[in-house]
């Protein structure tokens, strides 16, 4: 992934920092940081980790659109309360204003979520899907990519889990982290593979500037 590409994966976490879109953001190139937190730390929260479950998981996802990809990881989330009734429609709003779509490779990956107030708990609902399905990339209005892998978030407290979030950003733009996960076409195997991918590592504080 190119330089550009991984500053863009960085705005993810930056602007769930700010609960708004990278517009918002002062940016140094593409690295994009909330000025108000310069110079803090941020301790990472070993309970705040998103939660990754079976239930939480669906492969050969087949949707017409990346709408329609939002509703059904949306009412997984719902089914098992993490998120409130709003949650779906607010990501959907969100989505619409500020795509998501990573410029990875092999394929793009889309990480929809909404403010912390429609969320309940933490967690991410996965969707690999059976046909990349066209997702409007991060960062622009209007160029397309072909997205395979569909992360919806449920952030409680963006502060707390900005060090979670940078891993799972640092794990999906690597390629071979990508080829390995649309290789399994089970839920089990999905799980293990991010568990590991994204379990526990020493933690440090965060310097946000």
């Amino acid at each position: 992934m190119s330089g550009r590409g991984i500053a863009r994966g960085l705005i993810v976490v930056a602007h769930l920092l700010t609960g708004d879109g990278p517009h918002c953001l002062p940016t140094y190139g593409w690295l994009a940081l909330p000025s108000s937190r310069c110079g803090k730390a941020i301790m990472a929260d070993t309970e705040s980790r998103l939660a990754i479950e079976s239930d939480l998981i669906e492969t050969d996802m087949e949707v017409g659109n990346c709408w329609e990809a939002i509703d059904r990881l949306a009412a997984l989330l719902r089914a098992k309360g993490y998120v409130r009734e709003t949650y779906c429609e607010k990501v959907i709003e969100r989505e619409k204003e500020f795509p998501t779509a990573l410029p990875t490779s092999p394929v793009a990956v889309a990480i929809p979520h909404t403010h912390a107030e429609h969320c309940i708990r933490p967690a991410i609902a996965v969707g690999i899907l059976k046909q990349p399905i066209p997702w409007i990339e991060m960062a622009t209005l209007d160029h397309v990519l072909d997205a395979q892998v569909v992360l919806l978030l449920s952030i409680t407290e963006p502060e707390k889990q900005v060090r979670f979030l940078q891993r799972v950003v640092d794990f999906f733009t690597s390629a071979d982290n990508l080829t390995r996960l649309l290789r399994h076409d089970d839920v089990e195997s999905v799980k293990k593979l991010l568990t590991e991918g994204l379990g526990d590592e020493q933690e440090d504080p965060v310097t946000t500037c």
